[in-house]
């Protein structure tokens, strides 16, 4: 990648490497470049990276104006400009969260939307079965069946503390959930996965400690509510962070440039 001084100056073209008398300059916008192949389109990254380019050129030739040797206004934007992937992970933000048009993602973001789905989906899979598993035994009609048609689906009351598919499918649930349910979550999130989820799950945090103290004195959903905010929550944006990372590495170790149109 070569950085000269005209307008529109970015030529994507692919090299082995930096030649020897390549600009600062040239260094960071192909640093940048780097860390934008495989996390966005092609065509997506060229107008990315001619858009970066312009900016720089235009910051230069304005500190050149002033009397600045081009060297240091160069040396200047740099500086103000950031860090490649600081800057990287920022324009796939930003190609992320604009790809589609919704009011929830211009309020919430798309990553959290997102994040928020599948954590309330595998939140309101286990809020049934610790009904289930609170209010069967004592025939309280608590869920919106009778208990006889709760028990053609579940013949018996889940049985504690024996060791079954169901004991085991109620306890094991809430300890597995957050791995499975992160790694989902980041697998779909190109950049602050983690941070999505972790905003996404104290959501659900806050709404299973409003739906535990409807079920006072029963403490179940309480003491649910607590274990997800100890145990999901670091848990999930953990397993967010690492399934997006593994991700970006994955596509990146992929990335092939296009074929030059003939």
């Amino acid at each position: 990648m070569r950085f000269s001084r005209l307008a529109n100056p970015w030529v994507s073209e692919p090299v082995s490497g930096i030649s020897s008398d390549a600009t600062p300059l040239d260094l960071h916008l192909e640093e940048i470049d780097r860390c934008l192949r495989g996390r966005v389109g092609e065509e997506e990254r060229q107008h990315l990276m001619n858009e970066t380019a312009f900016w720089i050129e235009r910051q230069i030739r304005d500190d050149v104006l002033t009397g600045v040797s081009y060297d240091e206004a160069a040396q200047r934007a740099i500086a103000r400009h950031g860090k490649p992937a600081f800057l990287a992970d920022r324009m796939v933000e930003e190609v992320f969260e604009k790809e589609f048009a919704s009011p929830l993602y211009d309020r919430f973001g798309r990553g959290v939307c997102l994040a928020a789905a599948v954590f309330g989906l595998g939140n309101t899979i286990y809020l049934v079965l610790l009904q289930l598993t609170v209010y069967l035994p004592s025939q309280r009609a608590v869920v919106p069946f009778s208990p006889a048609e709760v028990r053609s689906i579940f013949p018996e009351p889940l049985p504690y503390p024996e060791v079954s598919w169901q004991f085991l499918f109620t306890v094991g649930y809430p300890v597995l959930a957050p791995f499975l349910l992160g790694a989902i979550a980041g697998w779909g999130i190109p950049v602050n996965a983690a941070r999505a989820t972790f905003h996404a799950i104290l959501g659900i945090v806050l709404c299973s400690f409003l739906l535990g103290s409807l079920l006072i004195p029963n403490t179940s959903g309480l003491l649910y509510a607590v274990f997800q905010t100890v145990f999901w929550l670091p848990v999930g944006c953990l397993a967010a962070y690492l399934a997006s990372s593994i991700r970006r590495k994955r596509r990146q170790r992929a990335w092939k440039p296009l074929p030059e149109a003939r």
